[in-house]
């Protein structure tokens, strides 16, 4: 058997914490150098998202730069996903205090935040705007605060958009 490093291919994976890296090394022969190998590098990083490089070694080779080339790929990064922010009827909050709230926490002016508040009336819940999952519950945080400061049982959701 040859040795790892005269194989075709071989993977070494490394896990780092919650990143991982793996390399798949490619070498290549010619009449010139037995030790010239490209290494292919693909790194997982979950709250970043995904990088892959490519790195030649071109040894024995006067003409050119012994060192490392590296192609870095652009990272394919996703779009953050949008939440619904919903404020719930109950009986005892008060019209104007629902109006209040939506003014002060989602800019509403006072002719939107006075016809959501009568939809929440009417249907049971109100859209009061949607945003990227963290900002959305800050927002129902932010509601609920200020209306178990102020005594009211005010209620808000967020639920995520298909």
């Amino acid at each position: 058997m040859l040795p790892l490093w005269k194989q075709d291919r071989f993977w070494v994976n490394y896990r780092l914490g919650v990143s991982s890296v793996m390399i798949r090394l490619h070498p290549q022969y010619d009449s010139s150098s037995d030790s010239n190998w490209i290494a292919d590098f693909d790194f997982a990083v979950p709250p970043i998202g995904r990088f892959s490089a490519n790195l030649t070694k071109n040894a024995g080779r006067p003409e050119e730069d012994s060192g490392f080339a590296v192609a870095p790929a652009k990272p394919k990064l996703a779009e953050p996903g949008k939440w619904a922010v919903y404020v719930h009827n109950d009986d005892y909050s008060t019209f104007d205090f629902v109006v209040e709230v939506l003014q002060k926490f989602f800019k509403k002016t006072y002719q939107e935040a006075a016809e959501i508040t009568v939809r929440v009336h009417h249907e049971g819940r109100g859209l009061a705007g949607i945003y990227t999952h963290e900002i959305a519950e800050t927002k129902v945080v932010q509601v609920e605060d200020l209306a178990r400061e102020r005594g009211f049982p005010l209620r808000a959701t967020a639920e995520p958009l298909p």
